[in-house]
């Protein structure tokens, strides 16, 4: 072989190595880290128990709210529990009287009706066109009165007004009355509210037998806006401890 062609096989064949270098398949060093989030929701419960931490049942007053007089008040306090894992950042209340009651009956039976349990038991002259009322007049005679506070003693007045008016609004927030003017998750609070009805001690005779079979008492909780968080910050509990408006 000459000189020449020798050269020629050596750059050929350095060529050839070269792009196996360039063209070929390599591995070079890897590694992978792979990252994951849970992303859960907090919850919104507010709960209502009675003084000695039991439930309230369905009814706002244990007492049977019937054969009262012009004049009778009847009250009741009870606790607003926060039973999720969210601060609330206020609670309100609205009182309602359906047209039907939950059996599907007439809510309102005016003292003048047939169908009243105590019809019987009205004087004849109570008995005529002129005492005829609605429910709304009805709940014109009954003065609502909401107070709010930390236990033992919720009687800071929240709101007052006739039941008729209660049915279209809501009231203003309960928890304003507390320490923490809100119901935290964490550290379990005490919040107390008082729910007093009184019966108009001027309301006459056009209101004897009136009844009302069902007054729906509704108290809503809302939470705290959304807030900016930094990685590393203690979401959980700051979302439970939560008391700034």
């Amino acid at each position: 072989m000459s000189l020449k062609k020798a050269l020629g096989m050596g750059v050929a064949t350095a060529a050839l190595g070269m792009s196996l270098i360039g063209g070929g398949t390599f591995a070079a060093f890897t590694d992978t880290e792979d990252l994951q989030n849970s992303y859960a929701a907090g919850t919104l419960n507010l709960e209502l128990k009675n003084l000695q931490g039991g439930t309230m049942g369905t009814n706002v007053f244990s007492s049977t709210l019937k054969n009262l007089k012009p004049g009778d008040s009847v009250s009741r306090t009870f606790k607003l529990v926060n039973a999720g894992t969210l601060s609330i950042k206020d609670v309100v209340l609205q009182a309602t009287y359906p047209d039907k009651a939950s059996d599907n009956s007439p809510n309102y039976i005016d003292g003048t009706n047939s169908a009243n349990p105590n019809y019987n038991k009205l004087d004849a002259k109570y008995k005529g066109a002129a005492f005829n009322n609605t429910a709304d007049e009805f709940a014109d005679q009954i003065t609502v009165q909401v107070y709010g506070g930390d236990l033992p003693n919720a009687n800071k007045l929240v709101w007052e007004g006739k039941l008729s008016l209660l049915k279209t609004l809501w009231t203003p927030d309960i928890t304003e009355k507390t320490d923490n003017k809100s119901l935290p998750a964490i550290p379990l609070d005490d919040d107390g509210v008082t729910v007093k009805l009184t019966f108009n001690d001027k309301a006459g005779n056009k209101f004897q037998g009136d009844m009302l079979k069902q007054i729906n008492f509704q108290f809503s909780a809302s939470q705290f806006s959304g807030k900016q968080f930094n990685d590393g910050d203690n979401i959980d509990n700051s979302n439970a401890t939560q008391t700034d408006k």
